[in-house]
């Protein structure tokens, strides 16, 4: 088993981060409110949300054969909401209550959208949604309304450093403070990428980790590499448009890659060192300070454009 699904956090308590949202699932937990019918997890990617959603689902003691997960970005059409309202009226198999889980929920087809929210709208007994997202912004105004709304954000630094720290020890080995701190900056402070980069340097002795993780890093995430290219000197304008073209491309979503971007230079910044680099990353801030939820890629091409030209 891979280290990221061996090492899920099992119960909230477990859940690291993301205090408020924490809070608020053990206020549910403890009885002090009722679980909505509907909630909206939003994020970036690999920080939590389905984790959260099933651990969720385990304290409500709703069994496998009455959980549905969904990932929206395969099965995005009306006719996976018409499933899920012939479903909704089934009693659990093995519980008392039912759960779908759908990731990749603003993916849905806008009559797809639409049709989930009359399911809402007419809300059955002990049937529950744990809608998982990494872009809110692209659901309808109504069907987020009906859904009570929590972020999961990426972890700190000094977060990322003690689950990593805390998955090498119980795995029985170490991992130098530099190699560490390489992670923070290359996964963006979500854990799955922290992981899958600790995974790739678990079998290898120390003095090649930290050339092992930043290889690997560029092989998880392209959007490394756009951040390793803005971050060099001036005049590198032809790699990062060769980058950006190849993620628009893939349908990267802009608005991810600007947070990837931001979170990056935040981290080189807080890890202190050569001012030369320290200032790149400053002016790199500045410059995608603003979201591109309207803008999208034409804005991601200018401000990287601004970066890398300034």
């Amino acid at each position: 088993m891979n280290l990221y699904n061996k090492h899920r956090p099992p119960k909230i308590k477990d859940f690291l981060g993301n205090e408020e949202t924490v809070e608020y699932f053990k206020g549910i937990f403890s009885g002090e409110e009722e679980l909505p019918q509907a909630i909206l997890l939003h994020g970036d990617t690999g920080c939590g949300k389905t984790t959260l959603a099933r651990i969720v689902a385990k304290k409500f003691k709703i069994d496998a054969l009455d959980i549905m997960e969904i990932d929206s970005a395969n099965f995005r059409g009306i006719d996976t909401v018409r499933d899920i309202g012939k479903k909704i009226k089934f009693q659990p198999i093995n519980s008392d209550a039912r759960m779908w889980i759908i990731d990749e929920v603003q993916k849905m087809t806008s009559d797809a959208q639409n049709a989930f929210l009359k399911i809402l709208e007419e809300p059955v007994k002990n049937r529950f949604f744990m809608l998982c997202t990494t872009d809110p912004q692209k659901l309808i105004a109504p069907l987020q309304g009906r859904c009570i709304k929590l972020k999961v954000n990426p972890l700190s630094d000094s977060q990322m450093i003690e689950l990593l720290s805390t998955i090498a020890k119980k795995e029985g080995f170490k991992v130098p403070t530099e190699v560490l701190e390489q992670i923070c900056i290359d996964s963006f402070g979500r854990p799955r990428n922290g992981i899958q980069l600790l995974q790739t340097i678990k079998n290898l002795p120390k003095k090649r980790m930290l050339k092992a993780v930043t290889y690997s890093a560029a092989q998880l995430s392209e959007s490394i590499e756009l951040c390793r290219a803005l971050m060099n000197p001036r005049g590198n304008w032809k790699k990062v448009a060769n980058i950006l073209k190849s993620l628009k491309e893939q349908n990267q979503d802009p608005e991810s890659i600007r947070r990837h971007v931001i979170s990056y230079c935040e981290s080189t910044l807080l890890k202190g060192g050569n001012p030369k680099i320290m200032n790149t990353a400053a002016n790199i801030l500045s410059e995608f300070s603003e979201p591109l939820y309207d803008a999208g890629f034409p804005g991601l091409v200018l401000y990287s454009y601004s970066s890398i030209m300034e």
